[in-house]
Order: structure tokens, then C-alpha cells, then sequence
């Protein structure tokens, strides 16, 4: 086939087509204000609701959970005593003397 037909076939197809769509018989509009305001009511109700979930979800979180600055100082607590501990063990264990290093010049 050449060029010139299959255009002619695809117009052809395309007025068919159309032409069965405005056969068909007009659609009756239905309103849809009411469905919209119930669907709006419902979600600001779960919005406010998914707001207060986030709160007390935040506020038991808060309790939970330390919070950094509690957590750095009860870090430099545990520091502190195991310097003291180990200074404690290093009392007790017997000293060695401990040689003098000698530096050694290369030039």
C-alpha cells in the first residue's frame, strides 16, 4: 500500500470513531458539591486527628528517650570514674622503671 491510501484509511477510522462518540447519547450532569464537602470534612477531621497523634507521640518521645546534652554529660561522668579506676589499678601495681629513651641524631 502506498502512502496516500493508509492516510486515507486512518482519517477514515478517526471520522468513524468520532462520529460514534457524538451518537451516543448526552450524559446528565450529576452534582458533585455535597460528596466534596463531606470528603473535605473528613479530612481535615484526620488531619487534626493525625495531629494530635504526632504531639503525644512527640511528648512520650521526649520522655523516652534522653536528650543529647544528657547523654554527653552522663558519658563524661562514666569517663571520669574510669580515669579514677584506672588510676586506682595503676597505684596499686607495682612500678617499673622505665628506661630513658635515648634520641638518636641522624645528622
Amino acid at each position: 500500500m502506498n502512502r496516500g491510501i493508509k492516510q486515507i484509511m486512518v482519517g477514515t477510522v478517526l471520522l468513524t470513531a468520532t462520529a460514534a462518540t457524538q451518537a451516543a447519547p448526552p450524559r446528565t450532569l450529576v452534582p458533585v458539591a455535597g460528596p466534596l464537602e463531606q470528603l473535605h470534612g473528613n479530612l481535615k477531621e484526620v488531619r487534626d486527628q493525625s495531629a494530635e497523634n504526632s504531639a503525644q507521640a512527640r511528648k512520650s518521645l521526649q520522655i523516652a528517650a534522653p536528650k543529647l546534652s544528657e547523654r554527653l554529660e552522663n558519658l563524661a561522668e562514666a569517663a571520669k570514674r574510669l580515669e579514677k579506676e584506672r588510676t586506682r589499678w595503676q597505684s596499686r601495681s607495682p612500678r617499673r622503671k622505665r628506661r630513658k629513651r635515648r634520641k638518636f641524631r641522624i645528622f
